[in-house]
């Protein structure tokens, strides 16, 4: 068997091994194969993906059966939810994430970051012993320059390729500009126009959700002109998703905000195949639960007072 082998023969091998719990011995003779090219076959399983072995520290999981519940009924396809009290100087919630994003890099090609204190953490706790040098970080907008550079997506991509061996671009504008004329001029350019097609056909997203809106304490009034209203029809914002206002159904709301904003639409994200959200405040909980049960989001990875808040919002809906 000179040459390299197939996804066929490395799931069998491993179907073997992990499921049939057969020996390497064992496994050899059916394949007339000698029993070190079986090892490196499961070795070889594991680096690509094929399989992968989760570690559960914990003797029992004290949070499964509201995991599987929400999993259910919003009909994700990942749900981790831990207490980030128990650990007041390490942020588990960003911790789990990391772990997540790690079992899922060997079958990415792109992923996309978004800003926020949320996926720095993920970034600043993230560790891997694989390199993934397939793999290219995205930002999902425009930065917010200096005014928290820590937070911004550019900067966080910078970060996660460092850790992983992984690649990364940036997207060299602004995430709000002045007026839509300057951001169909802006679109056009190459050096966004293309990061922002690579970064909408990404394989999955890692991102944040934004609390209540409340105009006066976002970060976004240092960017945007003091003299403008960037939010008409305020009273229907609920809060934001990757800098994208939403309302009660998780509809874009019509807002100079939106209309200007350099990033991926909420439809855009919607059509990536895996999005996770990252939360640990409970003032997240009912803007999640509307990206949840209105599809911008496939999994999450958040703090149990975040699910209590979640599920108390689906009994609401349940009996109304």
């Amino acid at each position: 068997m000179n040459q390299a082998p197939d996804n066929d023969i490395l799931i069998k091998v491993a179907q073997m091994y992990y499921e049939e719990n057969l020996t390497q011995q064992r496994i050899s003779q059916r394949l007339n194969m000698s029993r070190s090219l079986v090892s490196k076959l499961l070795i070889k399983a594991k680096k690509s993906g094929i399989v992968e072995i989760v570690i559960h520290s914990e003797p029992t999981h004290p949070f499964k059966e509201i995991e599987d519940k929400l999993q259910k009924v919003l009909k994700l396809k990942y749900v981790r939810i831990v207490d980030n009290s128990e650990s007041p100087q390490k942020n588990n919630v960003s911790v789990e994430a990391g772990i997540y994003l790690a079992s899922k890099l060997p079958h990415c090609r792109n992923v996309i970051i978004s800003a926020g204190r949320t996926t720095r953490e993920i970034a600043k706790y993230f560790v891997s012993t694989t390199s993934f040098s397939n793999v290219t970080f995205l930002p999902v907008s425009g930065g917010v320059g200096e005014i928290q550079w820590d937070i911004d997506s550019n900067m966080i991509c910078a970060q996660m390729a460092q850790k992983c061996g992984g690649r990364y671009k940036q997207i060299h504008a602004p995430i709000i500009v002045d007026s839509i004329e300057a951001k169909e001029i802006l679109l056009e350019q190459s050096f966004i126009k293309d990061i922002l097609q690579q970064s909408a056909k990404a394989d999955m997203a890692v991102v944040g959700i934004g609390k209540e809106f409340q105009k006066e304490k976002m970060i976004q009034t240092y960017l945007m002109d003091k003299k403008e209203d960037y939010f008409e029809n305020e009273e229907t914002i609920m809060g934001d998703f990757c800098y994208n206002y939403f309302d009660k159904d998780g509809n874009i709301v019509d807002c100079r905000w939106n209309r200007q904003l350099i990033g991926l639409s909420l439809e855009q994200i919607r059509n990536i195949p895996e999005v996770v959200c990252i939360a640990e405040e409970p003032e997240k909980g009912e803007n999640l639960y509307i990206a949840a049960k209105n599809k911008m989001i496939t999994s999450m990875n958040i703090d149990i007072r975040v699910a209590r808040v979640i599920l108390k919002a689906y009994s609401r809906d349940l009996f109304h």
